[in-house]
């Protein structure tokens, strides 16, 4: 079977949970190539395997500040949230600026840490494996209509922290995006996240959900089972975590504070409430529809 090559886009202050990512990705998951983290400041590991990529390696995309200075001027409340913008175009652009990356490659959040053995299972017609996330959140779905004009047929987010990329298919979905919209593909991406709704687009969920109505005999639903945690484990929490997961995330607004960690949780929850309930009106409003 093909090496499948990984990719960890990271900043700097994520680097002491990184070294545990890379760490996991070396023992666990086969069959794997390289492992590229992508950071402004050099990353270094005892692999072999382990390469360091600039991030100023992305030449035809524009630099986090030029972003951010646009968002700015667009949504100066939200302006932060560009930089996590500009993390997703990273990840799409990938085989513009490491050459020598796998046909088939796997991107993973730097906070996330295996717990046993995973087959990243591709052939020539299992193409994308994929995962199904736990969230909905209607906005990653606004922003797919607005880069394809059609709503996803998958009833479900695809947003699970990692996800196996086909060069042919990402291809061939950057060209839809940009002759329907007459832009790069990375212009029309930026265009269509919502500078006024901080979490408005997701990587995983535009090329997961694309690949899904385009190319859906190529997909194959391998479910990963994965927890969100607030620390790193130690040996022994990673162990009773490995009994029923595959990978934990230790994210790092789990470790805020309890009350600013409160306010994220409830506007979260918040916003799902209120998708819940505008899906029930939908389906009463069609149900009333049906009987007249």
């Amino acid at each position: 079977m093909t090496a499948v090559d990984v990719v960890i886009p990271a900043h700097p202050k994520d680097f002491p949970v990184l070294r545990h990512c890379v760490r996991s990705v070396l023992r666990y998951l086969e069959p794997l190539g390289r492992v590229y983290v992508v950071a402004p400041e050099p990353f270094a590991a005892k692999s072999p395997r382990v390469v360091w990529v600039p991030e100023s390696s992305a030449s035809s995309l524009p630099t986090s500040a030029q972003l951010r200075e646009r968002w700015t001027q667009d949504g100066p409340k939200t302006a932060a949230r560009a930089g996590w913008i500009w993390q997703q175009l990273l990840k799409l652009g990938v085989p513009e600026y490491v050459p020598d990356i796998s046909a088939a490659f796997m991107l993973v959040d730097a906070d996330v840490i295996w717990l046993r053995p995973w087959r990243i299972m591709i052939d020539d017609q299992i193409r994308f494996p994929y995962t199904q996330a736990f969230e909905y959140h209607p906005p990653y779905r606004d922003a797919y209509f607005r880069l394809f004009g059609v709503r996803p047929q998958a009833p479900f987010s695809l947003t699970a922290h990692q996800m196996v990329y086909d060069q042919e298919l990402l291809a061939q979905m950057k060209r839809a995006i940009e002759a329907r919209h007459g832009v790069a593909w990375w212009e029309a991406y930026v265009q269509a996240a919502d500078p006024l709704e901080p979490s408005s687009i997701s990587e995983l969920d535009i090329y997961g959900l694309w690949v899904l109505d385009n190319h859906p005999t190529a997909a194959s639903h391998r479910q990963l089972n994965y927890l969100n945690v607030p620390v790193v484990p130690g040996p022994l929490g990673r162990a009773v975590y490995a009994r029923d997961f595959n990978f934990v995330a230790a994210h790092a607004w789990m470790r805020a504070s309890r009350w600013v960690r409160a306010a994220q949780i409830g506007g979260w929850v918040g916003r799902e409430a209120l998708a819940d309930i505008n899906v029930a009106a939908a389906s009463l409003v069609a149900r009333a529809r049906s009987r007249t």
